[in-house]
Formats: C-alpha cells, sequence, structure tokens
C-alpha cells in the first residue's frame, strides 16, 4: 500500500549523465548502465539520485547523478543540476518494477485529492544499500494548492 508523507528537503547539486528527450521505456535505464561504470569519476561523491523535470515543450529532462558540494569538477560529457529545496512528497517505492505504478498513482490518485499542486519536478532517491535492498524512495516537489476563489 502507498502512502504519503510531507516532508522538507534542503536544495541540493548534482552531477551526472543527463537525458532530455521523449519518455521511452529503455532511454532511463540506458542511462544509468552508462552512468554506474562512470559514477566513481564525480567528485564528493554523497548520494545518489535520479531526478526529473517535464520541460515546456512536453518532453522529459533526466539526470542520473551524485550529490556534490560544488560545481568545480565536472567530468567531461557530464553535467550538473541545481535542484530546489522546499516541501516534497515522500513515496516509498518497493522496487525498480514498481516505479511507473507509484509515479502513476502519485499524479493519479493521491496529487488531484490533496492539498497541493505539482511542484518543480521529482527526485529518485537511491540508499547505499540499494540495489542489495531494492526498496527506494520518491520525493515529488509539491506547493500548497491556493484556492481560486478566494
Amino acid at each position: 500500500m502507498l502512502s504519503v508523507e510531507l516532508i522538507s528537503q534542503p536544495a541540493r547539486k548534482l552531477v551526472g549523465l543527463e537525458l532530455i528527450g521523449p519518455d521511452s521505456p529503455t532511454a532511463i535505464p540506458d542511462l544509468w548502465q552508462a552512468f554506474m561504470p562512470r559514477m566513481g569519476e564525480v567528485a564528493r561523491i554523497k548520494d545518489t539520485f535520479g531526478a526529473s523535470y517535464m520541460t515546456a515543450d512536453g518532453k522529459i529532462a533526466y539526470l542520473c547523478g551524485s550529490e556534490v558540494a560544488d560545481f568545480d569538477q565536472i567530468p567531461e560529457g557530464m553535467t550538473g543540476w541545481d535542484v530546489v529545496g522546499g516541501t516534497y512528497a515522500l513515496v516509498k517505492c518497493p522496487s525498480l518494477g514498481e516505479i511507473r505504478q507509484a509515479i502513476d498513482w502519485f499524479y493519479q490518485d493521491w496529487l488531484p485529492t490533496s492539498d497541493h499542486n505539482a511542484g518543480q519536478g521529482m527526485l529518485e532517491y537511491y540508499p547505499p544499500e540499494f540495489p542489495g535492498n531494492p526498496s527506494f524512495d520518491l520525493l515529488f516537489s509539491v506547493v500548497p494548492r491556493v484556492d481560486s476563489e478566494a
């Protein structure tokens, strides 16, 4: 059973490989396959994340990367993203095989009935014990819904 916990998250700097394009079933897994052997090139690795948002023209922007202190040492072919801090809706995802179901549940079931609107994107947090323990966190940026009839 999926549930949501609202939490505060700090702003983050991530460095990794980026994809901007149409969402396809293999694009993001292929990006991770390219990033995993290169993770050691990223200085000051803290945690590993997938970060995404929809561009103005409806494409997905996705970065698989590691949290860093600054953008001083970005390896060739990689890029840095600033991820906004703020309120995030935390959904525990049991496994990678259930990620699409969890994302759909959040946007189609939870968000429309909540007191929030979608914020600026989503994070996937992969803890150090992943993939030995296959569960991970989905963090959806949210903002309070403003009553338009006030």
